[in-house]
């Protein structure tokens, strides 16, 4: 199984270094090649504007395509206290958490 594993900061930049030469596109359907994406530790640092889009636009682009794993250590209803809002309508939180 091909795996991408990202923190939510790593994923950031390189979206970011996409979007100057205009590969953005191309660097997304690099990642969703991958059987298993990962983006791990969203909340560890605070997130802006840019990685709420690198992380919708991943979703999106893996949504009923690709399995995409997202971790944190925060509950899913303290999500939206690191995410700028509007949080992008068709990510969903919570949908296979445990209670621990």
């Amino acid at each position: 199984m091909r795996v991408a594993w990202f923190t939510l900061e790593t994923l950031t930049a390189a979206l970011g270094r996409a979007a100057v030469d205009g590969t953005t596109a191309k660097a997304i359907a690099k990642i969703t090649r991958c059987d298993l994406i990962a983006v791990d530790d969203i909340g560890m640092l605070p997130a802006g504007q840019a990685a709420a889009e690198a992380l919708y636009r991943l979703a999106d682009a893996a949504y009923e395509r690709r399995s995409l794993i997202v971790t944190s250590n925060l509950h899913p209803s303290g999500l939206d206290t690191i995410m700028p809002r509007p949080w992008p309508p068709r990510l969903s939180t919570g949908c296979c958490t445990t209670r621990t």
